[in-house]
């Protein structure tokens, strides 16, 4: 499991630096202005749904189809995923299709302080990149089949498209359309990196006609397991609504201050909890199946001890360097000596929450591969009210970087609750007569 995490990461973190490619050009071309404030926050929308309905396809649906495999065969497992595949999709598309009625309506509140002008060219940049959420649910799912069959390198590698084509969308376009080429490409890496993890998926055997055995069994199990996820999506996305949407409320450039200072913890966070996450729901999922309650314990002891050791140190490194980190990569063309102060505070107070979101996920994790996906549910309805409350509090005496603390101080409430919760439920799965302790 630990070298599949290493190798996920690894992938990832080639992935990464065309991500912050992305950012670099982004940061050169726009640096704080309006017109990136109005593309992140036409992101918002999209990127909210994509991580409450089509994020929850991977711990509701990996689980179930291990458990196929395990107990019944490859036929069955692949009877599943057609059904879910099928539903997912007009269910996603069903739901974009409200969301595009819906946005006008919501982004001036979301943009509440944002001109009459930005809030235009904010809706115009999100008609573009809406469609990305019936997109991702076929990344969703076709990532998941391919770690459920062990393939993690190719789905670990397959997000660098998106930036690529936000690169390659700048560079052919921003020219003549400026900020709309960025959504543009956007919306065509994201295509791209269907075609690529649908072609890899093929190479499985995995075929998309055939018939869908026990339709309505399927869904009756996935829906157990994928609403409370979903839920508790919603919740903790929402987090990040609630960031951005106040955010806004302060000096213009704020949303973009705090999404620059967030990309250096979100990549530390990303090389963990995408290589961590990954490598063990599959695992985790396997020894749920054969009841092995005594493997998964180990295996959290191991795991937990080994991201706390990688993490801390590197954490406290990152805040030490946190405005030569800043200075060194972003401070360039649009990007002023005062808006690295800014970003580099900000950034500081971000990179406390890492550790605590490392060792977080793997307790998600296990959530999810035990059946208790309601455990993240419950950890949202506390988490958002928490964030909401803080958020204001500390933006009132530190701005922009008072959301950032809030942010730190939300997850570490929510790791200690996962722990205990997740341990709690294993402790009751353990109970289970004929269950090996």
């Amino acid at each position: 499991m630990l070298a599949a995490a290493l190798l996920v990461s690894s992938v990832t973190a080639a992935g990464k630096l065309v991500g912050l490619a992305k950012e670099l050009a982004l940061a050169h071309r726009f640096g704080t202005g309006d017109t990136l404030d109005a593309f992140l926050l036409a992101c918002v929308i999209p990127t909210f749904l994509v991580t409450t309905l089509a994020g929850p396809l991977v711990p509701a649906f990996l689980p179930l189809y291990l458990e196929r495999r395990v107990r019944e065969d490859d036929s069955a497992a692949g009877a599943l995923f057609r059904s879910t595949l099928v539903g997912s999709l007009v269910l996603l598309a069903s739901l974009t299709a409200l969301a595009a009625v819906a946005t006008p309506l919501v982004l001036p509140y979301l943009a509440s302080g944002f001109s009459p002008e930005k809030i235009e060219l904010t809706q115009r940049l999100s008609k573009v990149v809406l469609p990305i959420v019936v997109l991702n649910a076929g990344v969703s799912l076709w990532t998941a089949l391919l770690n459920a069959h062990d393939r993690y390198r190719l789905a670990a590698l397959s997000p660098a498209v998106v930036p690529a084509g936000i690169l390659l969308g700048l560079l052919l376009g921003g020219d003549r359309w400026g900020i709309l080429a960025v959504a543009a490409g956007l919306l065509g890496g994201t295509v791209l990196q269907v075609g690529v993890l649908v072609w890899g998926g093929s190479r499985l055997g995995v075929r998309l006609s055939g018939p869908v055995r026990s339709y309505r069994a399927d869904w009756r199990q996935l829906c157990a397991q994928y609403l409370p996820a979903v839920g508790g999506a919603c919740l903790m996305s929402g987090t990040v609504l609630v960031d951005q949407a106040m955010a806004a409320m302060l000096p213009g450039g704020s949303v973009a201050t705090l999404n620059y200072a967030n990309k250096i913890p979100a990549l530390l966070v990303g090389f963990g909890t995408i290589g961590i996450g990954t490598a063990v729901l599959p695992h985790y999922g396997r020894l749920s199946a054969h009841a092995d309650w005594r493997g998964i314990r180990r295996s959290l002891r191991a795991t937990s001890a080994a991201v706390l050791a990688a993490g801390v140190p590197i954490t406290l490194a990152m805040i030490a360097g946190s405005q030569l980190i800043i200075r060194t990569v972003y401070q360039r063309g649009a990007f002023r000596p005062e808006d690295t102060l800014a970003v580099a505070a900000t950034q500081a107070l971000l990179l406390i929450q890492v550790p605590f979101h490392l060792v977080g996920m793997i307790y998600v994790r296990l959530a999810s591969a035990l059946k208790r996906n309601a455990i993240l549910f419950w950890g949202a309805t506390i988490s958002l009210p928490l964030n909401a409350i803080l958020n204001y509090v500390f933006m009132q005496r530190w701005g922009v970087a008072g959301i950032a603390l809030s942010t730190s101080v939300v997850y570490m409430v929510a790791c200690g609750y996962m722990v205990l919760a997740t341990a709690r439920a294993l402790r009751q799965a353990g109970t289970v007569p004929g269950a090996p302790e």
